[in-house]
């Protein structure tokens, strides 16, 4: 990537250079021979483009060529780098259209290092009951998400892709419904990873098999996203088809192929 990223430079460069050599110059020229009055009415086009690059190329003009390159090559690389910029605050657009057959066929995919299933946001199935710990999981997998390259996580469904629905969850909020789910979804993540980090995931309530499931779309952090446990900052990163938590070694190299990749 950090080629790919050179080479675009030094194209922009040359690329700015040879528009002012080649184009701006002879024509700056050609405007001051015609408005000088040197160029004849009989003279035709052909011999006008002629005689002005031959005043362009002239050895008295090097200083104004390599100054001509000199502000194109600086205006190429500004402008290939407003682009670059513009590109990476632009966001990619998210699906806002789900439906139950395409869940269905996001969930037959299985879960992969961008897809992770969730039973639910606090709703214990083993013991029947609420279970605020569970809440921890879920920061834990997006953060793991965040910490990669964004993805989708499905919260209402088992590890082997049944829809269980959150409904259980609706019963543990103060308002038993979708709001009271996004409040306590947004509550996990403002806690645990950060304010900033709440407008990176976005939250589509979906029905399939008369069950409701929550997908939510998160997006691949820009720095460093770390998980709080109690007064302990973790470092999780979805790989594969599971999200694990790496060591201080493991990090540090993690966080610089991030930073060769940006």
């Amino acid at each position: 990537m950090r080629r790919q990223q050179v080479s675009a430079r030094i194209t922009a460069i040359l690329l700015g250079a040879a528009v002012l050599v080649l184009v701006v110059h002879p024509a700056l020229e050609g405007l001051h021979l015609w408005r000088s009055g040197v160029v004849g009415t009989e003279e035709g086009a052909l011999q006008f483009v002629l005689r002005t690059l031959r005043q362009v190329i002239r050895p008295e003009m090097m200083g104004m060529i390599l100054w001509m390159a000199l502000i194109g090559g600086v205006s190429g690389l500004a402008v290939a780098e407003l682009r670059t910029r513009s590109r990476r605050s632009v966001r990619p657009q998210r699906r806002i259209d789900w439906s139950a057959s395409a869940l269905r066929t996001l969930i037959a995919e299985g879960e992969s290092e961008t897809l992770e299933f969730k039973s639910s946001l606090r709703w214990d199935w083993k013991q029947d009951r609420p279970n605020k710990a569970l809440e921890a999981v879920i920061a834990k997998s997006i953060c793991g998400l965040m910490n990669h390259r964004g993805g989708t996580l499905l919260i209402g469904v088992d590890d082997d892709g049944n829809p269980l629905g959150i409904e259980a969850d609706y019963r543990t909020f103060s308002r038993p419904n979708w709001d009271g789910f996004e409040r306590c979804l947004n509550s996990i993540v403002n806690g645990r990873l950060g304010t900033r980090h709440c407008t990176r995931i976005h939250s589509h309530l979906v029905s399939v098999e008369q069950r409701s499931v929550a997908l939510i779309e998160v997006e691949a952090g820009e720095q460093p996203v770390y998980c709080r446990d109690g007064n302990t900052n973790r470092y999780f990163v979805r790989t594969g088809n599971s999200t694990r938590e790496l060591d201080v070694r493991e990090a540090i190299a993690h966080l610089s192929i991030r930073r060769r990749a940006a």
